[in-house]
């Protein structure tokens, strides 16, 4: 004869999953450049900001100093036609001509440093750096795969289990 208690039964699954990180990306370049610096080591810790890859921003940077030069050659034409006008020596299409292309000189300084700006491609969040799949001197295109970046400070668990434990789960 045996005698009868009360116990706390455990039950015990195996399943198999796959850590996954917080957030990952692949980085890639918004435009074509030769890589000039690769600033990380791989397998190494990265801030949010921080540049890793520069591409040769020679070009860009001379399309900025060339569009500055536009934009102050554009102020003082209208700086001119303004006061040219007040003493009614030109016309007011003339100083409007002067204001437009003042206007279309300062956007093509906004578009000029937006394209140098795109030379440097910055961690998106800290994480840390994969296997780099480029090489300093590479010509690589819009798109291009140059590294991953995975956030591990919270990894998230993919598993399986049968349906019949959802509820003792």
């Amino acid at each position: 004869m045996a005698r009868v208690s009360t116990a706390t039964v455990q039950e015990d699954v195996d399943a198999v999953g796959t850590l996954r990180s917080n957030e990952a990306v692949v980085v890639r370049p918004e435009i074509s450049g030769r890589i000039d610096r690769l600033n990380f080591i791989e397998g190494a810790a990265v801030q949010k900001g921080q540049v890793i890859v520069a591409l040769d921003d020679s070009v860009p940077a001379a399309e900025l100093a060339q569009s500055r030069a536009n934009l102050a050659l554009a102020e003082s034409n209208f700086n001119r036609t303004q006061e040219l006008e007040k003493q009614k020596f030109v016309s007011a299409t003339a100083r409007d001509q002067a204001l437009n292309a003042l206007r279309v000189a300062q956007a093509n300084v906004q578009l000029a440093e937006a394209r140098l700006a795109k030379t440097k491609i910055v961690a998106p969040f800290g994480g840390i750096i994969g296997i780099r799949q480029v090489s300093v001197g590479d010509f690589v295109k819009e798109g291009q795969d140059l590294v991953t970046l995975e956030d591990i400070s919270a990894l998230k668990v993919d598993f399986r289990l049968p349906e019949q434990m959802l509820a003792v789960l």
